[in-house]
């Protein structure tokens, strides 16, 4: 019948389906009461921290206020420079050095003379002497007409002589001697010595620097010179100071076939 679900005689009916006992009056019902307890006091936990990081981070009391966190700068933290690396330096050649040393001479002077200044004289009596010493073999193969040309193709002619140069150390004493003359319209350069006891400072690529200079005055294109093939200090003096060599030319190319010339283009 519709929803209405009938018990049987004798069932029970479910606890919550029965009705309660009435309450006697005045009685009040009374109420489960759970016993309360308080809350336990919360306590700040703190995590421990690694090994490695305990010593070094500092210690906050638990109690207080907390300390005012400094303000971050933007600015990078400066940082010192490390000092800079020294460049490698390269060793000059013993070549160079020589050169260099032109600067680094003691007190020198340097003239323009005549051809026939009797210091002038004295200086190329010495060269004469020890090239004859060097080519002394040479020049005995020669024939009596040969020498006699091989005389006249050495020899200056002081008419024809542009500038004489003669350096003497402080004490007055001529160390070096050179000399330009004129051959067929080119500035030749001749007798260029420098004394034995001195040599290796400097002092012969100070006369090729003289002579450079007189040359671009008077207006010359170029110098040139002709030396022999056992004079090495000389061509290694020539070579450094920019001469660069050329064939041989007269009056050498026919009477002393050993030679060697060089030019410079000013």
């Amino acid at each position: 019948m519709g929803g209405l679900r009938l018990l049987s005689a004798g069932a029970r009916a479910p606890a919550h389906c029965r009705p309660r006992p009435p309450t006697p009056a005045g009685t009040a019902r009374a109420r489960r009461h759970r016993p309360h307890s308080p809350a336990p006091a919360r306590t700040a936990r703190t995590c421990p921290l690694p090994p490695a990081l305990a010593d070094s981070r500092p210690h906050t009391p638990a109690s207080g206020p907390d300390p005012p966190t400094p303000a971050r700068s933007s600015r990078p933290a400066p940082t010192t420079p490390s000092p800079p690396t020294p460049a490698p330096t390269r060793k000059r050649p013993a070549a160079c050095d020589r050169m260099f040393r032109v600067n680094e001479l003691p007190a020198l002077t340097v003239e323009h003379v005549d051809w026939n200044d009797p210091r002038a004289e004295a200086l190329r009596h010495s060269m004469e002497v020890e090239m004859d010493a060097r080519y002394a073999d040479k020049q005995n193969a020669l024939s009596p007409a040969e020498q006699e040309e091989l005389e006249r193709s050495l020899a200056v002619d002081p008419g024809k002589v542009f500038v004489t140069v003669l350096v003497s150390d402080a004490d007055g004493v001529p160390v070096g001697h050179a000399a330009l003359k004129d051959l067929r319209g080119d500035w030749e350069m001749k007798r260029v010595i420098v004394d034995a006891s001195r040599r290796g400072a400097g002092i012969g690529a100070l006369l090729m620097t003289e002579l450079a200079k007189a040359a671009r005055a008077g207006g010359a294109r170029r110098i040139i010179l002709q030396t022999g093939d056992r004079q090495p200090e000389a061509v290694r003096l020539y070579e450094r100071s920019g001469y660069t060599p050329i064939p041989i030319y007269e009056p050498y190319a026919s009477t002393i076939p050993f030679s060697l010339c060089y030019e410079l283009v000013l």
